[in-house]
């Protein structure tokens, strides 16, 4: 593979990876089983999650059998993109595959019906033909943060719904809670209510802050050397939209602003930023411990790490990992250039 080079601005970072994912596939099991069709023209990306074609077909077979129970008979196209033929419904199972390489193989069957299961729910609005009331709509719109990834596999195109750019990468998303799931309002919902994007925004916004008015805790994770990591957690599948009114909590804004990363739908991680000399160390340190949050739980978000800037705003940091193990980070530019 050809060599990457590391960022040489002040903030770029070769790191040796220091923390290693405590996560454990459970490789018991027998044979393939009714999985996947044991084709060798298929080179999907998903393959790559899992060691072997025992492993990848037990999850395909498991994928299968989530729409057998209710009937429903499944495809795989060449490049590894799940479909059902009868409603031309296309999944691709990238994002899924990953989830399920990081469990237990006891994990895989709840994180399928999970995973299928929203992505239905949010399918669904975006085919919803019949218009709710504004009266009834308005004390129900709400706001949900969704990974581009997340919304390309539930066949959702974001010009059909009510979304905007907050975080690069991820979309935030107007909502109408229903209890039982959270529907994304399509754009023909905006048009037939004579609402202006902007007000519908601001009302789900308020509406959302209410909702989660004494669910949120914020409380800190000490980490050795580095100081406490802040941790704003709630019961709620809103809860990482709390990411766009961080400076509720003022202590969560640093002089230089706040490293920012939701890994998880149901928690923020922050670190104020008031030493820019920690940067070089605190970046990476966040960054792997969201990652191990993206591997070990379900309802992921991912873990980028981004920059809050003082004034508000979010700026992301760049971050791969190099064939070695080691972090390779560049830094957003109006940090850098903040900070010279």
């Amino acid at each position: 593979m050809s060599e990457r080079r590391c960022c040489t601005t002040p903030l770029g970072v070769l790191l040796f990876a220091a923390i290693v994912c405590g996560c454990t596939r459970d490789d018991a099991g027998g044979g393939a089983g009714p999985g996947l069709p044991q084709r060798h023209d298929v080179e999907a990306s998903w393959f790559q999650s899992f060691p072997d074609a025992g492993t990848r077909y037990a999850f395909g077979a498991l994928v299968r059998g989530f729409f057998l129970k209710s009937g429903i008979d499944t495809d795989l196209t060449e490049d590894g993109v799940l479909v059902l033929p009868k409603t031309h419904e296309e999944h691709r199972l990238d994002e899924l595959a990953a989830k399920c390489a990081a469990l237990p193989r006891s994990g895989w069957e709840d994180a399928i019906a999970a995973h299928f299961g929203e992505l239905s729910s949010i399918a669904r609005a975006a085919e919803r033909r019949t218009t709710p009331a504004w009266d009834d709509a308005k004390p129900r719109l709400r706001l949900r943060i969704h990974t581009d990834e997340f919304l390309a596999a539930a066949g959702v195109d974001a010009s059909d719904v009510v979304c905007r750019r907050d975080l690069p990468g991820l979309t935030t998303c107007v909502v109408l809670d229903d209890e039982a799931t959270a529907l994304v309002v399509p754009r023909t919902d905006l048009e037939a209510w004579g609402r202006p994007i902007e007000a519908v925004f601001e009302i789900a916004l308020a509406n959302t802050r209410a909702a989660l008015d004494g669910v949120l805790e914020l409380g800190s994770h000490d980490v050795p050397g580095l100081g406490a990591l802040r941790v704003v957690t709630g019961d709620s599948f809103f809860t990482a939209a709390a990411v766009l009114w961080l400076d509720a909590w003022p202590e969560l804004i640093g002089t230089h602003g706040t490293l920012v990363a939701v890994p998880w739908r149901r928690a923020i991680f922050a670190w104020p930023i008031d030493d820019a000399k920690q940067l070089e160390t605190l970046v990476p340190a966040l960054y792997r411990y969201a990652e191990k949050i993206v591997e070990t739980h379900q309802d992921v978000v991912g873990p980028t790490v981004y920059w809050r800037k003082p004034g508000g705003g979010f700026a992301r940091f760049r971050i791969s990992e190099n064939d070695a193990g080691q972090l390779e980070i560049v830094p957003p530019r109006d940090l850098v250039e903040l900070l010279r």
